[in-house]
């Protein structure tokens, strides 16, 4: 499925804030979980980068590489959220097989970081789960 596009400022503000983040290289992503579906995406692209025309050529070539991934059914892409996608200046001369190597490796640790937050919810909220239960229980057995 295409990504959207984040169009609440809201979104932008919860990116913001966001503890999940990731970058490669020139490329830097945050995510944050919004349930929106499909993904939507944003890009930030400042002016020191780059003049406008240079912007929105960076801009295009970055939707370009989350749609190529979107429809190869890139398992990487985090379900029900937003994504902000920011760059450098390298970006817009550098080789097309190297941003989307860039990109995937920066979306799959961007997973493997909301993955392990999720897991570590769980966890802390499974009763017994605690560091009190655990030493409680070792305490027991002596």
């Amino acid at each position: 499925m295409v990504p959207g596009r984040i169009t609440d400022r809201a979104t932008f503000a919860a990116l913001a804030r966001s503890r999940a983040r990731v970058r490669r290289g020139p490329v830097r992503l945050s995510y944050v979980d919004t349930g929106a579906v499909p993904v939507q995406i944003g890009f930030a692209v400042g002016t020191k980068v780059a003049n406008a025309v240079g912007r929105n050529r960076i801009r295009r070539r970055l939707r370009a590489v989350f749609v190529e991934l979107a429809r190869k059914g890139h398992p990487t892409l985090p379900p029900g959220g937003a994504v902000l996608v920011g760059a450098g200046p390298q970006v817009a001369t550098m080789q097309w097989h190297r941003l989307v190597h860039l990109v995937e490796e920066a979306l799959g640790e961007l997973a493997n970081q909301v993955a392990g937050a999720e897991d570590a919810e769980n966890h802390r909220s499974v009763p017994g789960a605690a560091s009190g239960a655990i030493g409680a229980q070792s305490a027991g057995s002596q």
